[in-house]
């Protein structure tokens, strides 16, 4: 079975696209979603991948009442199965963000407006208040060790219980759930050597953000009930479960802005100005459970293990209080506040490949 490489993935990317160098975020995520396809692929439609002899291969046909197993083999249904799979997917979860800040303190150092000087018209507060609406989405990828029972009972699909834990890496998580500008450090823009003055609103790093970005460990895992069909000579399993989801994240709140002082202020100047930079940042972690259905099949062989492409989507309902509250203050009682909320539900949908344990 052919197993293509992030390399080779990204180059067969890059020779179609025309161009000659791929963003990280491209490379990285089409890549790896680009070759688990691939594989996936190439187990179900590629010929058996028997490891045993040519007539054990033919030999063997997997149905759920085969009862005339050749003497010695036992039928993977009564058999407890461990398995691994590697598995790739999306999710995605809506969130809300409010972001208040406060008036200047007239008492803090600013310049004052004068009838012979208009030169000091400024807001007098710190930033415009702001709210809105995001999806916080990403890229997930992670590992799934699994063991299955026998099954409980010869019909009814032949039920059979298993447990999974499946620890992911989250890629692509950060979000700006509001705010406007684009708060940092702050940078006075160069001016021509003809320009003496300067002016407050020519400094990068100015106004609002609240954040949130999902720590990249994440830790998934189930119980559930999985009922065995035979479908075009192949065998698939359905498998509803009972999940659970713990992730953390660190939502993160600043706003920035520049004040004037000086009545004329001078370029590269820096006391001519009063520089206002509030932020907060929190970690919550978050626990969560919900339904999953997975559909599964066993779709070659490669000696002792079965090749089993699958398709999952899961829905997780956040536990306890989603809320999360900032708030930071200066010396002269300038103040921001910022309010973050998520919806209680995510989703999630993953596509894999699962190596079980089955030998003849």
């Amino acid at each position: 079975m052919f197993a293509p490489s992030h390399r080779f993935v990204r180059d067969i990317l890059r020779k179609e696209s025309g161009l000659s160098v791929l963003p990280p975020i491209v490379s990285q995520r089409f890549a790896f979603a680009l070759a688990l396809a691939v594989l996936v692929c190439s187990a179900v439609f590629t010929p058996e991948l028997a490891l045993a002899a040519p007539s054990d291969a033919a030999s063997e046909k997997l149905t759920v009442e085969d009862s005339e197993a050749p003497r010695g083999r036992r039928d993977e249904l009564d058999r407890w199965v461990p398995s691994l799979a590697l598995f790739g997917g999306f999710q995605q979860q809506e969130a809300e963000g409010a972001i208040s800040p406060s008036q200047l303190n007239p008492e803090a150092p600013q310049c004052v407006n004068e009838p012979t000087n208009s030169n000091c018209e400024i807001s007098q507060q710190i930033r415009p208040p702001t709210e809105d609406d995001d999806a916080i989405r990403g890229f997930r990828a992670g590992i799934s060790l699994e063991l299955m029972s026998p099954r409980l009972l010869s019909g009814f699909g032949a039920p059979r219980l298993f447990i999974h834990v499946d620890p992911m890496l989250a890629e692509g998580f950060e979000r700006r759930v509001a705010g406007s500008g684009d708060p940092g450090p702050f940078v006075e823009a160069e001016l021509p050597p003809a320009v003496t003055r300067s002016d407050p609103n020519i400094f990068s790093g100015q106004g609002t953000r609240l954040q949130a970005e999902v720590d990249p460990f994440i830790l998934n895992a189930g119980i559930g009930m999985a009922f065995t069909i035979d479908a075009f000579e192949k065998r698939v399993r359905v498998k509803p479960s009972f999940e659970y989801l713990r992730e953390k994240l660190t939502v993160t709140g600043a706003v920035n802005r520049v004040v004037q002082v000086a009545q004329i202020p001078l370029k590269n100047t820096p006391s001519d100005f009063r520089f206002i930079a509030l932020q907060d940042s929190d970690e919550q972690v978050y626990h969560a459970i919900g339904p999953g259905l997975e559909i599964e099949v066993d779709a070659n062989r490669l000696g002792p293990f079965l090749i089993s492409p699958f398709l999952a989507v899961r829905a997780f309902y956040f536990l306890g209080n989603l809320d999360v509250s900032l708030r930071d203050e200066n010396e002269f009682g300038e103040n921001a506040t910022w309010e973050f909320e998520r919806d209680p539900w995510q989703w999630d949908g993953r596509v894999g490949i699962r190596l079980r344990w089955a030998p003849r």
